[in-house]
């Protein structure tokens, strides 16, 4: 949705997607959701959600080491310390 130029919609089904996940404790897919919806908050120029959706992705990547894991983890590093 966000490259249809769709960032309220974006914003609102990584929100309820994230509640979902939350709820069927599924920490992979949760972060990956939580590193879209901080993406639709920065194309919103919302840098506080954006930065706290990428902060609490972060945490939850801490138990992944796996490649996928890993490189995800560095592009939120990147873009939180950015």
């Amino acid at each position: 949705m966000r490259a249809l130029d769709r960032i309220p919609e974006a914003i609102d089904f990584h929100t309820t997607a994230a509640r979902i996940l939350r709820d069927l404790d599924q920490p992979w897919n949760l972060a990956q959701t939580l590193a879209h919806l901080a993406a639709a908050h920065a194309d919103n120029d919302q840098p506080e959600p954006a930065h706290q959706h990428r902060t609490e992705a972060l945490t939850l990547l801490d138990d992944f080491t796996d490649p996928r894991a890993a490189a995800l983890r560095q592009r939120l590093q990147e873009l939180t310390a950015g």
